[in-house]
């Protein structure tokens, strides 16, 4: 008896400290896998919460403001005032709950368009090019807001997104990575300009400018005139400038 309890008060060798902290190693990456779901859980639940409440203001807001432009602005004096005026509110106010949805399919968006072009030849009066024009508009900038919140055609752009081919780095990206051959772009944007106004612009001079201006025409950034003569941003040149200005404001105004 003695000798049982004298051993079992013996402390811990290396290896079962080892184990030990193995242990308890183990435990705390299961409570931290536990804790980091848990926080993504609630973290997704939020975000869903915040999502319902804003577009049930949004859709609330909008529905006010289709039925106060409507009564506004569709002729006064149209026999078919009341009957346009229910059917538009009925359409619209359909519409606009799209607004709540995940994603919106582009052929849902144009199916509704095919509507507001049925109700146009079901009543086939010139008068009422007026009152559809507003309905146009109102219907627009639902499928403005639904673009604004990243839901239309969300799973084709992301379809998109995954078959950018990684040409574009050497097509696009490389070509403007370079703060001298973006202000000869932007410059050229403005009007054709010749090599001493873009070395003046640029504050580059001989073989450090032709570079730059050789690597626009490599990529078909830019054309040139002739041998000598002036330069010319091209059609993907501009659109570039254009991608670029978009994906800027969208980043800064985030």
């Amino acid at each position: 008896m003695h000798d049982r309890k004298k051993q079992s008060n013996h402390p811990p060798d290396h290896q079962e400290l080892d184990e030990i902290r193995q242990e308890i190693t183990s435990m705390r990456k299961e409570f931290n896998r536990f804790l980091e779901n848990s926080n993504r859980n609630i973290v997704e639940q939020l975000a869903s919460d915040i999502k319902k409440n804003f577009s049930r203001v949004l859709i609330e807001y909008i529905n006010k403001d289709i039925e106060s432009c409507l009564r506004e602005k569709m002729i006064k004096d149209c026999k078919m005032r009341d009957f346009c005026e229910q059917k538009f509110n009925e359409l619209l106010g359909e519409t606009s709950y799209l607004i709540s949805k995940d994603d919106v399919k582009k052929e849902t968006i144009e199916k509704y368009w095919k509507e507001i072009e049925n109700l146009r030849k079901m009543t086939g009066m010139p008068m009422c090019d007026q009152c559809f024009s507003h309905v146009n508009n109102l219907y627009r900038k639902q499928v403005d807001v639904m673009q604004s919140l990243q839901i239309y055609d969300r799973q084709n752009r992301e379809q998109k997104a995954d078959e950018l081919p990684v040409e574009v780095v050497s097509a696009i990206c490389e070509p403007v990575a370079n703060k001298q051959r973006l202000s000869i772009l932007k410059a050229l944007a403005a009007t054709p300009r010749g090599f001493s106004e873009l070395s003046k612009i640029t504050n580059l001079r001989g073989g450090n400018l032709l570079f730059h201006l050789q690597k626009l025409l490599d990529t078909q950034m830019i054309v040139q005139q002739g041998e000598r003569g002036d330069y010319y941003i091209s059609k993907k040149g501009y659109a570039t400038l254009e991608g670029l200005h978009a994906i800027y404001s969208k980043i800064d105004n985030n």
